[in-house]
């Protein structure tokens, strides 16, 4: 399958909960606009520019891609993050497996992502490790492994389709440390909650289905994710919800929210961002 993924413009902003002086580095803006990126924008693996085309291509149309983008900039842990990204991607088959947002540990000396696949550059995969030091993973995920316990993942969605995946969803799991976990999951093209799914009328596609960039938020194909992270200061972790503008009728762009709860995991000291 070709699966294209593209951040279009990746803002992260630090909300502040304590008066504090600015946060060096941000707000941090990458726009792919332009033949190379700011000096702390890190691509590695398959992930490369396009040029002409203003966007990022995290893998190609070959196999056991895995490419990786992250933030070289750390923010302390008792503030927030605010996050938006663009993306959107295609393919044929239904062979595509999907990416990753990520958060892991900012005082990490050598980065590596984790399994290809299923596991989304997050989670480890049979024999392949996981993600060194992470911390969060969200998986926007189109075929439908990151979900499952499948090739050494710990956890999944208690019940599968006749395939053994749940495709079209996005999955939060949590630290390297305990296993990369299975959080949570809403399946994004059923209605719930018996299948974990959304609100009658929410339902969508991770994949936009366009071969072209659609910039245009009133036209079909439209997929822009808004992430927030506020420090849960009766206890550890964050208050995390995550929103997208998606679009799949023309001129009837739509707020979905996907996950609105705590994730209560003790926080590294420092932290970075990035997509798998």
């Amino acid at each position: 399958m070709k699966q294209l993924l593209h951040f279009l413009s990746v803002s992260l902003i630090l909300m502040l909960p304590f008066r504090a002086a600015a946060q060096i580095g941000f707000p941090y803006c990458e726009t792919f606009q332009t033949a190379s990126t700011q000096a702390r924008t890190i691509i590695g693996g398959n992930a490369q520019l396009v040029l002409g085309a203003g966007v990022l291509r995290l893998t190609n149309n070959q196999t056991n891609q895995r490419g990786f983008i992250y933030m070289d900039v750390p923010f302390p842990s008792t503030y927030g993050l605010k996050a938006e990204f663009e993306y959107f991607s295609y393919g044929s088959n239904n062979q595509g497996d999907g990416f990753t947002a990520f958060l892991f540990d900012g005082d990490t000396p050598v980065f590596n992502a984790g399994g290809f696949g299923g596991s989304l550059g997050y989670a480890p995969r049979n024999q392949e490790p996981g993600m060194s030091n992470a911390y969060l993973g969200i998986g926007f995920d189109e075929y439908g492994g990151f979900g499952t316990s499948q090739e050494g993942r710990t956890g999944g969605f208690a019940t599968l389709d006749q395939s053994g995946r749940a495709p079209d969803a996005i999955v939060l799991r949590g630290p390297s440390n305990l296993n990369y976990p299975f959080v949570v999951g809403r399946r994004t093209n059923e209605v719930g909650p018996a299948k974990n799914g959304l609100n009658p009328g929410d339902q969508f596609t991770i994949s936009s289905g366009t071969t072209t960039r659609v910039t245009d938020r009133n036209r079909p194909g439209f997929r822009k994710a808004f992430l927030e992270l506020q420090p849960n200061l009766n206890g550890p972790g964050f208050f995390l919800k995550l929103t997208m503008e998606v679009t799949t009728e023309l001129n009837k762009p739509r707020i979905v929210t996907i996950f609105d709860g705590a994730y209560q995991f003790p926080a590294p000291k420092n932290l970075k961002i990035g997509f798998a």
